[in-house]
């Protein structure tokens, strides 16, 4: 059985943002704001929202068009989500690990997307990771060599379980912001029951062998056509 999406939280339609966007602005939990973006246009519709030296560097730097609009969708959805906070967006940087940062804010910011959905959060002082997957047959492929005996064996033949597994360890990786970790040995995702509505939170850990493993929440919610994504924020700030 696939996910549901959330039903008590409609996706509003902004007509003064993209005449065909959908968007979702969230305040979550630990003042976490969580936006979600249901990508409908081209790259032309979405350029046009950006600071054109963004824009244009973007469209240049990625040659795959799916992927341009895809990373763009992204950009305009942290955009709004700035001007939510009464901020201005001038653009986003790349640190040498290759995750965003505010040149001009005091924010953290992840973001994650699909060829359907950008998803990103946002924290005015913790560290914060995001990832969006859709469930495909490919994650049940690969989840032997990402995922532990512990995980494989509590997850099963459940796709989405291991989706959400999958998107947990992005999101980790996303937080950490260090090289070298090994997805199936430097990263646990403890046992949980999958929610029948599609959201909920689990818990998962980084190194999980040494004396004091790094240890946080997972917060989780499913959208359309098997989509599902895990959000965290640092456990050490909050």
């Amino acid at each position: 059985m696939g996910w549901q999406s959330k039903k008590n939280v409609p996706i509003t339609i902004f007509k003064d943002v993209l005449q065909t966007s959908h968007l979702d602005i969230r305040k979550e939990a630990h003042e976490v704001v969580l936006g979600i973006w249901r990508i409908e246009e081209e790259v032309s519709d979405l350029a046009c929202h950006l600071p054109a030296h963004e824009a244009n560097t973007l469209i240049k730097s990625i040659a795959h068009p799916q992927k341009c609009i895809e990373t763009l969708a992204g950009r305009v959805l942290v955009k709004h989500l700035v001007a939510q906070a009464g901020k201005e967006y001038v653009g986003l940087s790349k640190t040498p690990e290759n995750a965003p940062f505010f040149p001009n804010l005091a924010c953290h910011v992840s973001i994650s997307h699909t060829a359907e959905y950008a998803v990103a959060t946002l924290h005015p002082e913790s560290v914060v990771g995001i990832d969006i997957e859709q469930a495909r047959a490919q994650i049940a492929r690969i989840a032997p060599r990402l995922m532990s005996e512990e995980e494989l064996d509590f997850a099963g033949d459940d796709l989405q379980t291991l989706t959400l597994i999958w998107c947990a360890k992005e999101t980790l990786y996303k937080i950490y912001r260090k090289k070298g970790l090994d997805f199936r040995y430097d990263m646990l995702v403890l046992p949980f029951a999958r929610a029948s509505e599609g959201t909920g939170i689990f818990q998962g850990c980084l190194f999980p062998n040494e004396p004091h493993p790094f240890v946080l929440n997972f917060y989780y919610g499913a959208l359309a056509n098997n989509h599902a994504y895990t959000w965290a924020i640092h456990p050490h700030i909050t």
